[in-house]
């Protein structure tokens, strides 16, 4: 298990010495230790390409958020990854790991792509109250029968997940998007009518739904989220640095700490 640390860094200047201290990891549990700055960036997931007899529109890319804090030595984070949401088939397409909603196909030539998954971390304990920062997922592709008009899924959040064209709405600070079913806080909404799954975020995005002429809408994003300064979970946390913005996520979703690459499921203290 890796724990977090203080090293610290002199440089001879003269006949003198400068000291500075950054964050690092040790391999084994070490002595106690002051709060620590910890740098995150966070990208959601990618959600699903739809299909269709005349192809499938692309699913959203997710958001990217970063902050840098200061954390309570002893606390454990959970980190969770998002991943890629399924491209559309003949049966429904599931979401991507972390919360993207489920594309719909079940049976036919039209199938939306599921809703790309959320990268976050929390303290203590996977909960929505728990939250620390978060990146939302894209939302999933819907099916094409023609070329009159394009339905790919919106990007993630961002403050706000990006809506869909037509009517599936972005996931917000307060409440999931509408479009579709079964969504809520971290989770995307799933979608009916071989349209495309929502994007997994702080709160989930819409689900696309049928539009006449044979095109089924793409999923809308998922909302991203930067806790301020306070107590979460009875951790005491200081921001120092933030920012959430919409786009600019990767395809299977990235979680990083002090430039050190986690996985969906890992666990992090810090020391």
């Amino acid at each position: 298990r890796r724990r977090h640390h203080l090293v610290w860094v002199c440089r001879r200047i003269g006949n003198g010495m400068i000291g500075a201290a950054r964050a690092g990891f040790l391999g084994a549990a070490g002595g106690g230790s002051p709060p620590v700055e910890v740098v995150i960036v966070l990208d959601g997931a990618t959600g699903g390409s739809g299909v269709g007899p005349q192809g499938g529109f692309a699913g959203g890319v997710g958001g990217r958020t970063t902050m840098t804090a200061m954390i309570s030595s002893g606390t454990v984070l959970h980190i969770r990854r998002g991943g890629t949401g399924t491209s559309g088939a003949t049966s429904n397409a599931p979401g991507g790991t972390s919360g993207g909603g489920d594309g719909f196909g079940l049976g036919g030539s039209y199938a939306g792509g599921g809703g790309g998954g959320y990268s976050g971390i929390f303290i203590g304990s996977v909960a929505h109250a728990n939250a620390l920062a978060i990146a939302g997922g894209g939302g999933g592709g819907g099916g094409r029968n023609n070329t009159a008009t394009s339905w790919p899924g919106a990007t993630g959040g961002g403050t706000t997940g990006s809506n869909a064209t037509g009517d599936a709405t972005g996931g917000s600070q307060s409440a999931a998007g509408s479009g579709g079913s079964g969504g809520g806080a971290l989770q995307g909404h799933n979608a009916p009518n071989h349209a495309g799954g929502g994007g997994g975020g702080y709160y989930g995005g819409g689900a696309g739904t049928y539009s006449s002429g044979g095109n089924y809408r793409g999923g809308a994003g998922g909302s991203g989220f930067i806790a301020s300064t306070g107590t979460i979970n009875s951790v005491d946390v200081t921001v120092s640095a933030s920012s959430t913005s919409n786009g600019g996520g990767t395809s299977s979703g990235q979680v990083t700490i002090n430039g050190v690459a986690y996985n969906d499921g890992n666990t992090l203290t810090v020391e």
